[in-house]
């Protein structure tokens, strides 16, 4: 009896366990995050340290229609990006501290807000009156987030000229 107790123990926690995997583990597409129909807000912020050692700060606002090659472009680039849960994705938070390098971009389609930064985290808002949730995007270090926020970045340069 004592035996089989311990061996239905063991299933529960393995099952558990692997739930816990597969919900952080599991990605979420980027571009189902926007329905495709809806005018995008973008906000770049780029800062950085210039050759004389001062900080200097860029800041970009953008509205793109869904008839732009600009947004076009920005919805199959974001076909090809995921992001996955992280123990800051449990909760909402009014907390808007991501970790950042130099880069962060919010994108706005007026339904829901995604703040991204290159320091590989994202932060989902779905109205106004609510928390956001943070995510990761990429699996190891930050390099898919700076591959992302950098395509963006052209793409939105590409429209400004």
């Amino acid at each position: 009896m004592r035996k089989k107790k311990r061996i239905a123990v063991c299933c529960v926690a393995a099952l558990l366990l692997l739930l816990c995997v597969v919900w952080f583990l599991f990605p979420h597409s980027l571009q189902r995050q926007f329905t495709g129909t809806e005018p995008l807000s973008i906000s770049t912020v780029v800062s950085g340290v210039t050759t004389d050692g001062k900080a200097a700060s860029e800041n970009h606002t953008y509205t793109l229609q869904p008839d732009t090659t600009a947004y076009q472009e920005l919805t199959a680039l974001w076909n090809g990006y995921s992001f996955h849960n992280n123990c800051r994705s449990l909760f909402p938070s009014d907390d808007l501290a991501l970790h950042r390098q130099n880069i962060t971009i919010l994108i706005s389609d007026g339904e829901r807000c995604i703040t991204l930064t290159d320091g590989g985290e994202l932060a989902i808002q779905k109205s106004a009156d609510s928390g956001s949730r943070r995510y990761t995007v990429g699996y190891f270090g930050d390099s898919k987030s700076q591959q992302l926020c950098e395509a963006i970045l052209s793409i939105l340069e590409k429209e400004e000229t």
